[in-house]
């Protein structure tokens, strides 16, 4: 797989999330409001050499099916910057709504071939937000050049991930971390978010674990006990997909979070 076979059509994307090309501004909004198509922002990438390869909403109600919060991932149509020894590929996320509920965000990404995952990068240059304006194609021509820059940054980390080897000890304090962070109790054996779901990620590196724990926790099928106390006819559950677009992007960023503190820090 190369990114350009990963590269989706508007019309792959307005079957999937119809807001992001037939959006209209949220009639409750005040006149200040100003409307930020996201089809706009698809050109100005576009013109960049950045294309779609993923899009998501959120359920829509009737009312509004044009206005509701919506992701879009975006690779790079140069295959050259795909780092082949540890198979990522940069990718730039953006977050955007017709409601006003929430302002036009921007994440930096990787997209990890082996897996088919996307990660979303937990620093605090991954993220740039607005309030809503019009946004030029000459501001998302300099936000990607910041882009590559700050990847060519990020990269140079992951050799020094993959480098610190964690014992038995500080793979269950990372796997119980995550679990507190996502789930807050304790029915979960942390042991299973630390099951490798193929042969590339079976090493004890810290960076093999961090996608190990990213991944089972993103795709789900964490089994994990019921409480007598709850009446429920199969005692033994399975923890689904994140779908939703906020968790989705802040378990990512906190688990990039976590793994890079170790690196620096010793410590999740």
């Amino acid at each position: 797989m190369n990114n350009t076979e990963r590269f989706i059509t508007k019309e792959e994307i307005d079957r999937a999330v119809p807001s992001i090309y037939r959006g209209r501004v949220d009639e409750a909004r005040s006149e200040k409001y100003v409307f930020t198509p996201t089809f706009e922002i698809l050109d100005s990438f576009e013109k960049a050499g950045w294309h779609p390869t993923k899009v998501s909403g959120v359920k829509p109600s009737k009312r509004d099916v044009h206005t509701v919060k919506h992701l879009i991932r975006f690779g790079y149509e140069d295959n050259k910057i795909i780092n082949e020894s540890t198979g990522l590929a940069p990718e730039v996320i953006i977050v955007n709504s017709h409601n006003g509920h929430c302002p036009l965000s921007c994440h930096l990404g990787f997209f990890r071939f082996a897996c088919a995952n996307g990660l979303i990068v937990g620093t605090s240059i991954s993220e740039l937000r607005w309030t809503h304006k019009k946004l030029d194609y000459g501001e998302v021509k300099n936000l990607i050049i910041s882009a590559t820059d700050e990847f060519i940054k990020l990269e140079k980390n992951i050799p020094n991930y993959m480098s610190i080897n964690l014992n038995k000890k500080q793979q269950i304090d990372f796997a119980e971390k995550t679990i507190q962070m996502v789930w807050n109790n304790d029915r979960f054996e942390p042991e299973k978010l630390l099951e490798p779901r193929r042969v590339e990620d079976s090493a004890d590196d810290l960076f093999s674990i961090f996608n190990r724990i990213q991944e089972n926790i993103i795709k789900g099928g964490i089994k994990f006990d019921i409480p007598e106390d709850r009446i429920i006819r199969n005692k033994l559950q399975v923890t689904r997909e994140i779908k939703n677009i906020d968790k989705e992007v802040n378990v990512n960023i906190t688990l990039w979070a976590m793994m890079h503190n170790f690196y620096e820090n010793g410590r999740f």
